[in-house]
């Protein structure tokens, strides 16, 4: 089994990780990971990295629970894409 794609994905944390040695604290390990995670999914789905966490974190704090799903990298939609569609159905 060969996992190239994921080794190239994380190369920047081992390249970095002196320099970030003392940075944070106890959780900056899993606060990276999660963040790292968000980044390289949305662009394995060919999403824009920026434009995806942007428009995940203004639309989070409004969302039920329920509804976080639409979300993840393999749902989202931009929220004008969204709103159009909805417009659309209506």
């Amino acid at each position: 089994m060969d996992n190239n794609v994921i080794k190239n994905a994380i190369r920047p944390t081992p390249v970095g990780k002196k320099n970030w040695l003392f940075i944070g604290g106890e959780a900056t390990g899993e606060t990276s990971a999660v963040i790292y995670t968000l980044i390289e999914g949305a662009k394995r789905h060919g999403h824009e990295p920026y434009a995806y966490v942007k428009d995940v974190l203004e639309r989070l704090p409004v969302m039920k629970a329920s509804e976080v799903d639409v979300l993840l990298p393999r749902n989202w939609q931009p929220a004008t894409a969204m709103q159009q569609t909805v417009q659309a159905a209506s």
